[in-house]
């Protein structure tokens, strides 16, 4: 797929981006960025994730996993 440029967030708010990876044996990780209307990060964080049965489990947990910082 095409990749995308990041947008940034109305000035005041934030912006989370999360994916979600996942390997055919169910391990899977999760990566997560929190940044400003100016592309600052304020936080970031990639976890291990318990085994998932397909890549949008990944994805969800991965997406459960940065609302939950």
């Amino acid at each position: 797929p095409p990749q995308l440029p990041w947008v940034q967030p109305k000035p005041g708010w934030v912006k989370l981006n999360s994916d979600g990876s996942w390997g055919q044996d169910g391990d899977a990780g999760a990566g997560m960025i929190l940044r400003n209307e100016h592309g600052e990060v304020i936080f970031s964080a990639c976890k291990h994730l318990h085994i998932c049965r397909d890549a949008l489990e990944a994805e969800l947990c991965a997406c459960m996993e940065g609302l939950s910082l």
